[in-house]
């Protein structure tokens, strides 16, 4: 998975994200990109995972936004 970003106001998000784009979304709970594979994996055909990384992580600016302003970024 490559590594996209979500451009919100005055922040971008970096976050991967797996399955169906046209699903609903879900955000991945897990913290470890292994325990979020298994999830993707369990459910690729139903819904469309995706996983913010935190602050200062892959590239996000900082993780002040709350996951509505994430989704939105997604469009």
């Amino acid at each position: 998975m490559e590594i996209r970003y979500a451009e919100l106001p005055g922040l971008r998000m970096a976050y991967r994200s797996w399955g169906r784009p046209d699903a609903p979304p879900v955000v991945g709970p897990a913290r470890r990109y292994r325990h979020r594979a298994g999830l993707a994996a369990a459910t690729a055909d139903q819904v469309h995972l995706c996983a913010p990384d935190l602050r200062g992580f892959s590239g996000s600016d900082r993780f002040h936004a709350v996951v509505r302003e994430f989704l939105v970024g997604l469009g």
